[in-house]
């Protein structure tokens, strides 16, 4: 099965989100709870795995 292509649209709105994140959390914007899923979504496109990521997230 081949893997879906990620257009530059999608990896722009990546990029800015994870850019963006770290703001929306100091001023308490959005819960972790909607922004955990969408940055493992994310990083994952990237190649990043689960185990990668769980380690690096604080909580």
């Amino acid at each position: 099965m081949k893997r879906p292509r990620v257009g530059l649209k999608a990896i722009y709105t990546a990029l800015l989100i994870l850019i963006i994140e770290p703001l929306l959390f100091a001023i308490n914007a959005l819960p972790k709870s909607l922004l955990i899923p969408t940055e493992t979504r994310i990083l994952r496109w990237f190649g990043y795995t689960l185990g990668a990521i769980l380690n690096d997230v604080e909580f």
